[in-house]
Parts: structure tokens; C-alpha cells; sequence
């Protein structure tokens, strides 16, 4: 017990440094993987940025040191927020072109374009429980 109490404190510091370490791991996956999905849609001056970010994450990494691995961390996030953004702002981009490509369809459910109707028929359901029964 008194071997536990006097190692506590660097038990609580290995602790946080392996979870950083994991936390830090994921981020650089997903990043990556991202990277390598949706690479087209952004400059290469942003890929740069983002690789990089990576790079230092990794290094950081090697050092064991809390703080240094922190500050790569946010480095690597507000990187890949760059990539989210215009991954995000490619999809608004399409979203839009292809609705406007829907006009075919009329808001009631029809088809203009071959005049077939869809019937649309009104009903009630009632939930049972199966404990109950």
C-alpha cells in the first residue's frame, strides 16, 4: 500500500500521457484517412499544413512530454477543421446542384415527368408494449 501511495503520482502522469497519446493516435487516423478520402477538394498549400500538422503530432508523440503533445494536438484539430470546412463547403455545393436538378418531382408527390401518381393513404397505429401482452 505504501509503495502504491508513493508511486501515485507518477502512475497519474503515465495515465495521462498514455491517454493523450491514444487520443492523439486517433486523431492522426482519422485525419489521415480523410486526407487520403477528400485530398481533391482542398489546395495543396492546405494538404502542406495538414501533413505537417501531422509530422509534429507524431514527433510530439516520441517525446513523452504532456504539454508538447497537447499543443500538437490543437495544431493537428485546427488543421483538420480546415479540411472539414471545405469538405463541408464542397457537399453545400453539390446539395445544391443536385436539388436543383430535382425539379422533375412536383411537392406533391407526383411525377411530372411520366405522369405517374403515387397514392398516398392516411392510417393510425398504436404502439404495443410487449411486456404488457
Amino acid at each position: 500500500v505504501k509503495d502504491a501511495q508513493a508511486h501515485s503520482e507518477e502512475d497519474k502522469k503515465r495515465r495521462e500521457t498514455v491517454e493523450i497519446r491514444n487520443q492523439a493516435d486517433g486523431l492522426i487516423y482519422s485525419t489521415e484517412k480523410t486526407l487520403q478520402e477528400n485530398g481533391d477538394k482542398i489546395s495543396d498549400e492546405e494538404k502542406t499544413h495538414i501533413t505537417d500538422a501531422i509530422a509534429a503530432m507524431r514527433t510530439a508523440m516520441e517525446s513523452d512530454d504532456i504539454e508538447t503533445m497537447k499543443t500538437a494536438m490543437q495544431n493537428l484539430q485546427t488543421a483538420s477543421h480546415k479540411l472539414a470546412e471545405e469538405m463541408y463547403k464542397s457537399a453545400s455545393a453539390e446539395g445544391a446542384g443536385s436539388a436543383a436538378g430535382d425539379s422533375g418531382t412536383t411537392a406533391g408527390g407526383t411525377s411530372g415527368a411520366n405522369g405517374d401518381e403515387e397514392k398516398v393513404v392516411d392510417a393510425e397505429f398504436e404502439e404495443v408494449d410487449q411486456e404488457k401482452k
